[in-house]
């Protein structure tokens, strides 16, 4: 009985957050960089927990976000550095991210709920403007 109490209560802790996938853009060949929105603080947002859902893929070897990067509400100017540290205070939060080997379809699973990619467009100037990238090792 105190697991199904404790899944209800994970499940509106999910719902609550209202995590908004704004956009999949791509970002090179094997690259896609993801555009979030949630109602939470960004130090609080557990970004540590989400990664790309694979059908036999353990947890240790999924993809898992890179370079997450916070903006500012409208999503044109960046408020971190290019690893995510940021002193600014906002909520809601805007974030990006980058993945790789992600595609149409894939899930990502997150502490707020499961989110897929439906599509995957050009990256928005905007974002091109202000989004730094850096080779992985």
């Amino acid at each position: 009985m105190l697991f199904k109490k404790s899944k209800k209560i994970i499940n509106k802790l999910k719902e609550d957050k209202n995590l908004i996938l704004i956009g999949a853009y791509k970002y090179g060949e094997e690259v896609i960089l993801l555009e979030f929105s949630i109602d939470e603080m960004p130090q609080k947002i557990r970004l540590d927990e989400f990664f790309v859902f694979e059908e036999g893929v353990s947890l240790s070897n999924s993809q898992a976000p890179y370079l997450e990067q916070f903006l500012n509400y409208s999503g044109d100017v960046r408020i971190s550095d290019i690893y995510g540290y940021t002193k600014e205070q906002s909520n809601p939060t805007r974030f990006t991210f980058f993945l790789y080997f992600a595609k149409t379809g894939s899930t990502i699973s997150t502490p707020y709920g499961n989110i897929v990619i439906d599509r995957i467009d050009k990256m928005p100037k905007r974002l091109i403007d202000i989004i730094e990238y850096e080779e992985s090792d």
